[in-house]
């Protein structure tokens, strides 16, 4: 049996980076850049004033002269293509307005007596002195390696700055979720309430639409093997991944894994050294990839943070794949009975200058609310056994960064 940092890396291995679809940059936000791009314009397209002022000739400061004949007024846009700066003569120039031919260096309103047809300058200057130079930002044929990133508004705007007005994104997958269970019933059927609501297949549903997957949720399978078979027949030929929740134990009425030597799937992994969900499975129908979580809420919570968005991120082709993590110190105790590798609930804050931990009262898999109330799984390794003190420094794994504070 795996421990869990080894069915990681395992399961990784096996994520194919997916194919791509060209859409317009405008409609990309929040898909994941398929490759590099490549400037198609200069930024800023012409030498231009970084602030309001005078544009002159340096030579001329540099001489000695400091009294200059303004010869009109240039703004941002205008074209200066008739403009010129001669000997002793200079142009107001607005922020963003184009250098004419012969000008080189802006002097800034705050050193001249702001002189409407003669200007007089005061303090001193450099050469290029408040000049942005053309394509200092971006050069015509630039790369930009946004490869494997997110679209965000930032990324965006340096992409239609630079005239990428289309671009490759990895295609959206498709992922199917079902889950199993005789106890288990919709969240609108309210007729039974000795039944247990399918929260499983909505919360990965829902958590994996924040990374821009398809998502279809296929409904509840009652423990009937031969339902179930005759369901996942051909089913790898409709998604990129599939899951499903519950039914992977070894009872007589986990349905998932009596079918499976029946549809031929080949796990390559049974199980995992950890708490919670040490039934979880992963493997293959045909080529289709298929993660099994288990049936308490809590371990597969911890599954599809810990191994399948990890999963899906690499297959979209993003590079920093792993679930980030930080050192906290212990704000209380804990106890471990076993050489597994615990993932406890914790509630992270930054206290002080550091990370502090404040360990969930309750760390059973069924107890749906330390999700909900927590925001951090707490990594206690498998050779750590017995009291766990308070003020040990272990590593936390936040799914809730929203609530660090």
């Amino acid at each position: 049996m795996y421990f869990p940092l080894e069915a990681q890396t395992l399961i990784l291995q096996y994520a194919d980076k997916v194919g791509y679809e060209i859409v317009p940059s405008t409609e990309a936000l929040g898909r994941i850049a398929y490759e590099k791009v490549y400037s198609n314009r200069k930024l800023p397209p012409r030498d231009n004033s970084a602030m309001d002022g005078y544009v002159i000739r340096w030579e001329d400061y540099e001489n000695g002269i400091r009294e200059f004949r303004v010869n009109g007024v240039i703004k941002a846009g205008d074209d200066v293509s008739g403009y010129h700066v001669g000997k002793g003569e200079c142009y107001k120039i607005m922020t963003g307005g184009f250098i004419p031919s012969g000008g080189d260096s802006v002097a800034e309103i705050e050193i001249t007596d702001e002189g409407a047809y003669k200007v007089q300058i005061d303090g001193k200057m450099k050469y290029g002195n408040h000049v942005r130079k053309a394509g200092e930002d971006v050069d015509l044929g630039d790369e930009i390696d946004i490869e494997g990133k997110e679209i965000t508004p930032f990324i965006l705007s340096r992409l239609l700055s630079a005239g990428i007005t289309y671009i490759k994104v990895s295609r959206r997958l498709r992922v199917g979720i079902f889950s199993t269970g005789g106890e288990l019933t919709f969240p609108t059927d309210a007729a039974y309430p000795e039944k247990i609501i399918d929260s499983n297949g909505f919360f990965a549903r829902g958590f994996l639409k924040n990374f821009g997957v398809d998502v279809e949720y296929l409904g509840i399978f009652k423990d009937d093997n031969e339902d179930l078979k005759n369901f996942l027949e051909g089913i790898d030929k409709k998604y990129d991944i599939l899951v499903s929740s519950a039914g992977i134990s070894s009872g007589d009425y986990d349905v998932v894994g009596n079918v499976a030597d029946e549809l031929g799937i080949k796990w390559l992994i049974r199980g995992i050294k950890q708490k919670p969900g040490k039934p979880f499975s992963f493997g293959f129908i045909n080529e289709l990839p298929f993660f099994a979580l288990p049936g308490n809420p809590v371990s597969s919570t911890f599954c599809v943070f810990f191994y399948l968005v990890p999963f899906i991120k690499k297959m979209y082709g993003v590079k920093d794949v792993l679930p980030k993590s930080v050192d906290a110190y212990l704000k209380g105790r804990m106890k471990k009975r076993n050489d597994r590798v615990h993932f406890n609930r914790v509630l992270l804050r930054y206290e002080d200058g550091r990370f502090v931990a404040y360990p969930f009262d309750s760390q059973d898999s069924h107890m749906i609310g330390s999700i909900a109330e927590s925001n951090g799984f707490c990594m206690i390794p498998s050779e750590m056994v017995g009291e766990i003190e308070e003020g040990v420094l272990l590593k936390v794994y936040p799914y809730d960064f929203k609530t660090i504070i």
